[in-house]
């Protein structure tokens, strides 16, 4: 999978869990049990369509590799032997059939090597009764044999591998436009929510955001949205303050990185240490909110406040 398939699976995976998880607030939503239910599917079949495609791009290719240097090595060492035979007992149309050199056989095709390799073992079998004290015994011969068999075994598995791919490729782009019409469908049913189970809201629509769109580099994002209209609140001012987690004088000697005032599309927060934190958010004509809040060093967080109104 792309990196942005990767990101929008998590995504997929992570929104599927929490609207299990909600299922006594989400779950009686005209058409949501149609639409998670395929959800659910896609994921799975993704998943699985997503192995197949990781194993198969790399399915025997050190194997196959592996092989052709084994029959290069074990064929021209059968050739140079084989050779010098020929030239002792002055076998002219043995020598014609062994003029292939170890650099030849490395940088021919692979057809051509299945055949030289045939005949090398044609012309072995033949003489094999005069080849001993040359070094070729029927052992040798046997595992010439069995090397240029499993290597052979790869070559039309690798066109089925190729034709495979290209359907499980196919596969998964279609799995996905079923992903996001039905997360689009979803969308829209959640939108009910907004006003009576703001937090769940809130919370639904930050998971839905796939983490290549996150910035790897803020620790932390804050959103504000007024409980009432669901606006975003802008110029909310915030102050995070550390549980006995986290080390007093070393956060308050860091005090510009834990105040920020919001603006229409939020604010963030970089260079955080991790632990716990308490979060204050106030702005006049609203109620001061205070929320707890957690941060793993090198994961994204999301928070998203509900302001009440006095």
């Amino acid at each position: 999978m792309t990196k942005d398939e990767q990101s929008y699976l998590k995504m997929s995976v992570t929104e599927e869990s929490n609207l299990l998880n909600n299922l006594s607030i989400c779950g009686s939503l005209p058409g949501f049990t149609n639409y998670h239910t395929v959800i659910q599917d896609c994921n799975t079949k993704i998943k699985d369509a997503a192995v197949r495609e990781e194993s198969g791009r790399f399915l025997d290719t050190l194997t196959k590799k592996q092989l052709r240097e084994m029959l290069v090595d074990e064929c021209s060492d059968i050739i140079r032997k084989m050779y010098a035979y020929a030239v002792n007992e002055n076998l002219n149309d043995l020598i014609k059939g062994l003029t292939y050199s170890h650099t030849f056989l490395k940088k021919t095709s692979e057809g051509k090597l299945n055949s030289i390799c045939s005949s090398v073992l044609e012309q072995a079998n033949k003489h094999q009764a005069n080849l001993n004290n040359y070094g070729i015994t029927s052992a040798t011969i046997t595992k010439l044999q069995q090397t240029a068999s499993d290597f052979d075994a790869l070559l039309p598995k690798t066109e089925q591998e190729k034709t495979e791919l290209k359907e499980n490729r196919q596969q998964l782009k279609q799995l996905f436009a079923i992903l996001r019409t039905n997360w689009s469908k979803m969308d829209n049913i959640i939108e009910i929510l907004r006003l009576d189970h703001p937090d769940f809201y809130y919370k639904y629509h930050d998971l839905r955001k796939p983490d290549s769109i996150k910035s790897s580099s803020i620790d932390l994002s804050v959103k504000m949205y007024d409980k009432q209209s669901g606006q975003a609140v802008s110029m909310v001012n915030l102050s995070l303050m550390p549980t006995a987690s986290l080390e007093q004088e070393r956060f308050e000697a860091n005090a510009s990185i834990i105040k920020n005032q919001t603006k229409m599309y939020g604010c963030f927060f970089k260079n955080l240490s991790e632990g716990n934190y308490i979060i204050t958010a106030s702005k006049a004509g609203y109620r001061e909110t205070t929320k707890e809040i957690t941060i793993i060093k090198g994961e994204y967080t999301a928070v998203n406040i509900v302001m009440e109104k006095l």
